[in-house]
Formats: C-alpha cells, structure tokens, sequence
C-alpha cells in the first residue's frame, strides 16, 4: 500500500514519515510533497492508495488539489490536517469526500489509530471487490449453464408467469419475450447401424458436435436470436424458440430446422430428423410442445431421415394419427421375435386398449389395422422370425375379413382374434428368456461394472436384443429406467466407500464410476438430500464395517 502525506510544516511532516508505525499498517511507500502542486504530481506519479493532506500551503492548497483529484479519481480515500477550525473548510471537505478532517495539533496515538481503521477499511473493501469481481466472472462463464437450467425448468416444470420474475430473466440474460408464447423445436440424433460399432465416447464427441452446430446456427441464422438449446435428453436436444407470436416462431423453427438438418448431415454425416411442437401462449404449456415434438420424432424415425414433422400438420398415416403406435408395435414384434409372452402380451393389451378407444370412421380404422398388422407381420420377417408352416397367406386372408367387415367393432374383433391366435397362443408352453431374464442380466452387469464407463446400448447388443425393447422390459420389471438403475447403484456404493471415512470425495467418486467429481456431488445431493461432505460429517466417529 502506498500512501502521500502533503504538508508545507516539515516538523509535522517529518514526524508522522518517522514516527507513525507504517510496517504494522501495511504501508510499503510514504511519500511526500510541501505544497497542492507537488502533491499534484507526486499523485501523478506514483498513485497513492491513501492521501494526507494539509489545507492552507502556497503555490496550491490541500482543497484545491483535492478538487484537481476528484475530477478523475473519486475513489481514492483522503484525510485532511488543518489548524484551522472553519465551516467552509469543513464543508468543503464533505463535498469532496474527505473521510476526515483532523485538527493540529496532532496526537500521534489518535492519528495512528484513525490510519489503522481506515486502512483496515480499504482492505476489507479491497477483498470485497475482488471476491465480487471473481463471483462475476465465475457467474458470466456459467451463465450458458445456468440459462439452460433455468430454460429447462420452465419447460419441464411447467412454471407459470407468475413464476417467472423480471429480476430473473435480466440475471439469465433473457428477453421478456420468453414467458409470452414459445414452441419446442426437438432435434434426434439416430446411431445407424453403421455406427453402432463406435464407441459411446465417440457418440457424446458426434453430439457434442451437434451441440456446437445448433449454437453457431442459431448465432448465424436471422430471425433466430430467441431460440436456445436445451440439455440433452439421451439423443433428443429440444430447442426453445419464442417469438412475437405462433407463426413468426413456426416459421422460425422450419428454417432453423432444416437448416441444422443440412449441416448435421453435411459436416457430420450424422442421420437426424426434427420434430416441431405446437405454439403455447402461456409457459406453463410449454412441456405439451416439449412432448408434441418428440411425438413428431417417433412418427418421423419410421419414415427415413432429414425430415421434418410438425405437429397438427396432415402429414401421417392414418394409424400413426390416430394412436401413434408404431413405437409399440416395434417392441411387440421384437417380444413376438424373442417368444417373450409376458412382454407380448402386456404390450398387445395396451395396443388393443387403445385401439378401442379409437373414434375413427370405419375405412380409417380398417386402414389401420391392415397397418398394424402388415408392420408385425414384416418386422418379424426382418428378425428372421419363421411364421408357422401354412400360415404364409393368412395376413391375406385377415386383410380380406377386414376390408369385408361392416362396423368398427366387427374389424376389432378380427384383429383381436388373428393376433391371439397366431401370435400370442403359440408362445405358450415354449421356454425362452424373458423380461426377468434379461433384467438380471442388466443387474448383473451394474454390479460387476459399476465402477467403469458403461453402455446400455452395448448390454442391448451382447443380449441380441434393442435398445428400445431392453428399456421397455428393464422398465416394466424395476420400475426405473436403466441410468436411474445404475445411478442409484452407485449412489449406494458411494454411501458404503464413505462410511469408511478412508476416501477423498474424488476417489470415492472415480471409484463409483464418475469421471468428475463436483458432477458425483450434484448426483449425491440430489439422490440423498445433502452433499457427500455432509453425509460424512454425520456419520458415528468410528468407521462402518461395509462390504
């Protein structure tokens, strides 16, 4: 710290250079100057943090160069030494900030102390500043991060404008345009078979990629400033458009659309396709876009690729409008495939169950179930499935009873008969792994490989089974989806290797299998209410016996 003393009596100025205990106050440099003109360039120079001065003294005096001061430096604490006790010195003092103003003669023990305290301020406030410096910068580079948070809980949350403050959106960075009407772009990332040999590092690299592309395309795009990405939701990345009203966003979302198709497939010949949810005036909507663009994806994947499908267009199938049930019949032909009764059959109830609710006009819905029926029936002749001998021409025969039916519920009939018969009964009495099956096999996967990378995909590959159909019965046995699973595994292995109290936070979570561990923290506290530091400290004094 350094401080100028300004004071044309030598006797007084020589006294505080000597006596004052500068070391103890933390002052490294004590210069002076006899006049307000010296000061002046003293000041010019070499830039005290504290200023001393005395008013009455020629050439210039205290005030006056005090005043030269403020006019670039308002900040810089300043003291004044005067012999004379006036109310316009003392005013003028006030108006130029004077943090006080000290009458000669001088006690040394009174001036030392009054260093003390306002040098002790300037350093609190120095660390003050730079704690709030820091917080900003720190605040500024995980904004990015914090205004996807805030953006994904208005979406999934369902948050009202009510919930959404003013304060809040000028903190995020976010237009007000936000709580006033928004649709959700979802864009799907397919692993086609040729990529299915890569590994799921390379997979996150590809859609880290993307992420990088839908960003710099929106920076680019005119007319996009008030779209913004969201996380990741497995291979899905919803995008949150908002816009001054429902088409200038549909329209925005089109182009944005099939602009990131375009580039995805160019740059890195990743197949994708994009599926718009409807406009919402209010927030607390938004989730229904959220989940009519991902709806558009399912309908889309069983198309092709580089498509985009908008919710409320006419632009499907009869049977995927009506029930949107191709993701079902998938899983059911894959059960069927595998003689997987119990999967089978809970799936054809919830197939017939919606079936039954269906409203549609008689030519709809036997449009529908000749669908429904030739998509089993060619599913099962991809897998490799042999239908049994002189049943080869009964589609045919099925299709014929359907297009002769005369009411909905004669067509109904048909179908429930032709898929019991031919489909469900034969399982009966056949052995073949079923969902208990594999889902042990999951489990005991989780327990040998917790502690390491691991790939639901890849389990799906060496059980011969799909992804989608694995998480269809890992589900409908545990109640949970495969990450939750393994989440809460290794959750509870982390709790046993910090009941040992032997661990760092970072070991126990590289050992649990989290490469990083301020993410294992946020896991810890969201599944156990508190941070893995906390859960140690209330732990009994003596170690747990664990494994």
């Amino acid at each position: 710290m350094r401080i100028l003393i300004v004071d044309d009596e030598h006797h007084i100025m020589d006294g505080l250079v000597q006596l004052v205990d500068w070391r103890r106050l933390g002052v490294t440099d004590v210069d002076t100057a006899v006049n307000g003109l010296q000061a002046l360039e003293r000041y010019e120079t070499c830039k005290p943090d504290l200023i001393v001065t005395d008013i009455t003294m020629p050439l210039m005096d205290g005030l006056t160069f005090l005043e030269r001061v403020r006019q670039t430096d308002p900040d810089t604490p300043a003291i004044i030494l005067s012999g004379y006790d006036e109310f316009e010195y003392a005013k003028k003092a006030l108006h130029l900030r004077v943090l006080y103003y000290v009458m000669k003669p001088i006690v040394l023990s009174e001036i030392e102390q009054m260093l003390y305290e306002v040098i002790q301020k300037m350093c609190r406030e120095a660390k003050q500043k730079q704690y709030d410096e820091q917080f900003s910068r720190m605040v500024q580079n995980q904004l990015p991060v914090l205004r996807e948070q805030f953006l994904y809980k208005i979406v999934s949350a369902g948050l009202k404008n009510s919930d959404i403050s003013e304060e809040q959106l000028t903190f995020y960075e976010l237009p007000q345009e936000i709580s006033g009407g928004a649709l959700l772009l979802t864009l799907g990332l397919y692993r086609t078979t040729e990529r299915h040999n890569e590994s799921e590092r390379d997979w996150q690299l590809f859609k880290f990629s993307a992420l990088n592309i839908v960003q710099e395309s929106i920076a680019s795009e005119s007319g996009a400033e008030a779209a913004y990405p969201l996380q990741y939701m497995e291979d899905r990345l919803p995008i949150l458009i908002c816009g001054s009203g429902a088409e200038a966003a549909r329209e925005c979302a089109r182009r944005l659309a099939g602009l990131l198709l375009d580039r995805i497939g160019r740059f890195l010949a990743v197949e994708a396709n994009a599926g718009i949810g409807q406009w919402y005036g209010e927030p607390d909507k938004y989730c229904l876009s959220l989940k009519e663009s991902a709806d558009m994806l399912r309908l889309a994947e069983h198309e092709g690729y580089q498509l985009v499908l908008s919710a409320g267009e006419d632009h499907r199938t009869s049977w995927e409008a009506a029930e949107q049930q191709s993701e079902l019949l998938n899983l059911l032909t894959e059960a069927l495939a595998r003689g997987d009764e119990s999967a089978a059959l809970q799936l054809w109830a919830d197939i017939e169950h919606r079936l039954e609710r269906s409203r549609s006009g008689l030519g709809h819905i036997q449009t529908a179930a000749i669908a429904m029926i030739s998509h089993v029936v060619l599913g099962l002749s991809k897998l490799g499935t042999q239908l049994p001998e002189g049943d080869a021409l009964q589609p045919l025969r099925v299709f014929q009873d359907i297009q002769a039916a005369r009411a909905n519920e004669e067509v109904l009939r048909i179908v429930k008969e032709y898929v019991r018969t031919k489909w469900l009964n034969p399982l009966g009495g056949e052995s073949h792994a079923g969902a208990g099956d594999y889902t042990a096999v999951v489990k005991r996967k989780v327990e040998a490989c917790y502690h390491q990378p691991l790939s639901f995909a890849d389990i799906a590959g060496e059980l011969h089974l799909s992804r989608n159909y694995l998480g269809y019965v890992f589900k409908r046995e545990t109640g949970v989806s495969f990450i939750q699973y393994l989440t809460q595994y290794r959750i509870e292995r982390s709790k046993d290797l910090l009941r040992t109290k032997r661990y760092m936070i970072s070991e126990v979570a590289e050992k649990v299998g989290f490469a990083d561990a301020a993410y294992f923290s946020r896991v810890f506290r969201g599944a156990v209410g508190m941070s893995p530091l906390e859960y140690v400290s209330e732990l009994p004094s003596h170690p747990a016996s664990t494994f």
